[in-house]
């Protein structure tokens, strides 16, 4: 099980990133305005190479293949990252106009070329929340075709009253059938056939259809759709918390099912 706050959410394009390539966002959970640091760290015994100066070198929001909101020209030449060196990066919160990006799921994307100069690319979560409690990620997901993770995440903050929270799924294969999951969190998971079930099989799961995502048919994790969520004005509700999980129809996936990790959403004032 991965700890909290998850630091890695990666798109495994060349085998086992995790084992060679550490990328880390620091904090994991922000303030709105709050510098975003994230680092790449070589953990191989080889020399991987980044291709420009930048080491992400865009901003989605929740993942990869969901709507930029940030897309930088990273100028230099090939740069080296030896064995046990970091690189890093900082986000100042901004977008490509310069305006301060809303509460919400961000995904910082990147790649670097391995050791023989195939591309690897990675897409790491940062959580930008006003809320005392910040929506949290846990478990493990499984990956679809390409092997990207789809990935939840929410824009704007679970707040009593905000009749526009959205939660967005993302990074599913294009054109997807799949299923939103909601209930109470089981952090340990249940081993299924088709991956981890990560809501808890003692209560009541709710579950909504969501027929075809978005984007071109078949396509690795260009599947992305927003789902108005709106929270009533009720404060009985401060407090309370509901955990997702998305499953999504992938025939390059195990089981023929690729999901997303759970994501925790906790309601405040």
């Amino acid at each position: 099980m991965k700890s909290l706050p998850v630091v890695l959410a990666a798109a495994l394009l060349a085998g086992d990133l995790s084992a060679q390539i550490d990328v880390q966002v620091s904090p994991a959970n922000a303030f709105p305005g709050q510098t975003i640091t994230v680092s790449l760290t070589n953990n191989s015994n080889q020399t991987y190479t980044l291709p420009t100066l930048c080491v992400f070198r865009s901003v989605h929001e929740t993942g990869c293949g969901a709507p930029a909101v940030l897309s930088l020209f990273c100028g230099g030449s090939l740069v080296p990252v030896a064995p046990g060196q970091t690189k890093t990066q900082t986000w100042d919160q901004t977008d490509d106009f310069g305006q301060p990006v809303g509460p919400g799921t961000y995904a910082l994307g990147g790649f670097i070329y391995d050791p023989n100069f195939s591309k690897v690319e990675f897409c790491a979560q940062v959580e930008i929340s006003s809320c005392a409690t910040p929506p949290t990620h846990y478990g493990p997901a499984s990956a679809g075709t390409g092997d990207v993770d789809p990935k939840l995440g929410r824009r704007g903050d679970p707040q009593v009253g905000n009749a526009n929270f959205e939660l967005q799924l993302a990074d599913t294969v294009g054109g997807a059938n799949a299923l939103f999951l909601v209930g109470i969190a089981d952090p340990s998971g249940t081993p299924v056939g088709w991956g981890t079930f990560l809501l808890d099989p003692n209560f009541p799961v709710l579950s909504s259809p969501v027929v075809a995502m978005p984007g071109p048919p078949g396509v690795a994790g260009a599947g992305f759709l927003t789902l108005l969520a709106g929270i009533p004005n009720d404060t009985s509700l401060i407090g309370g918390a509901a955990s997702l999980q998305l499953v999504a129809v992938d025939v390059n996936s195990v089981g023929a099912l690729s999901h997303s990790e759970g994501m925790t959403i906790t309601v405040c004032p």
